[in-house]
């Protein structure tokens, strides 16, 4: 019975059971995605004290820079449950989550203004766009913050919590490190937003999409000309289509794994 057991072990080995982030990076290096989340809020803590040196656009770079550096040497691979080739119809679900967290800008900044407004929060001063503040803010932050909040945090908080308190514990988490009372409220609501995008679409591409297409909408509303070019009810009518389109292309993805 010993010789029977023995060969039975084998020739089929006992795994353990592996978690969805203990894969590529993560699964070698002593980072859990809290770590990696407060390793990163630390790093973000640090652009004020580089402000008074290089200016606060370069101090944001360089901050965003090494996040960016963290989160990808923590992300090796991704066990998406779909990924989109950039292909045709990658560019399509990009494009369409793109459109759609710009039009989503306008009614989510003044749902976010209407709450501020009745506590009697100071509303923030918003700065104008720059060459360097806007690669930091289109492209890095999507990227870096996606990749954290939306697959390592919220993959690894559904280990341990149901998807509901998943998507709260992670938005949370994204939200924190935003400065003043109107951004970390915006932030909140566009985390619940982009975790059930997340969990809809099976992807990031999507999520990334609409994050950098709020982004867009934040610089642009720094500007004296955004006004004329989207109001709120429209904005609403051109995003709900728009997303949907680009969930159901990554959720219909032929290199989507089973």
């Amino acid at each position: 019975m010993d010789l029977y057991h023995a060969m039975e072990k084998r020739v089929f080995p006992s795994r353990p059971k592996r978690r969805p982030w203990q894969s590529g990076a993560l699964r070698r290096a002593p980072l859990s995605p809290p770590v990696v989340v407060v390793t990163v809020w630390v790093l973000l803590a640090t652009a004020p004290l580089l402000t008074p040196i290089t200016g606060s656009d370069r101090a944001t770079f360089l901050a965003f820079i090494a996040c960016t550096a963290l989160v990808l040497g923590t992300q090796t691979s991704f066990r998406s449950p779909a990924r989109i080739s950039l292909q045709a119809r990658g560019i399509i679900a990009f494009s369409s989550a793109l459109i759609s967290g710009w039009a989503l800008g306008p009614g989510l900044g003044s749902a976010v203004v209407s709450v501020g407004l009745r506590f009697g929060w100071e509303p923030a001063h918003l700065l104008g766009p720059s060459l360097i503040g806007l690669i930091s803010t289109l492209l890095l932050a999507p990227a870096f913050e996606e990749i954290l909040y939306r697959e390592q945090l919220f993959n690894w908080l559904q280990t341990e919590y149901k998807a509901p308190v998943a998507l709260l514990l992670s938005s949370l988490a994204f939200a924190l490190p935003h400065p003043g009372a109107f951004s970390k409220l915006a932030a909140l609501a566009a985390g619940l937003i982009l975790g059930t995008t997340r969990s809809l679409s099976g992807g990031l591409l999507p999520c990334i999409g609409v994050h950098a297409g709020l982004n867009v909408f934040g610089q642009l509303a720094a500007s004296s000309f955004y006004p004329a070019i989207l109001q709120r009810d429209l904005g609403l009518i051109i995003a709900v289509p728009t997303l949907a389109l680009s969930i159901a292309l990554s959720r219909t993805d032929p290199g989507r794994s089973r």
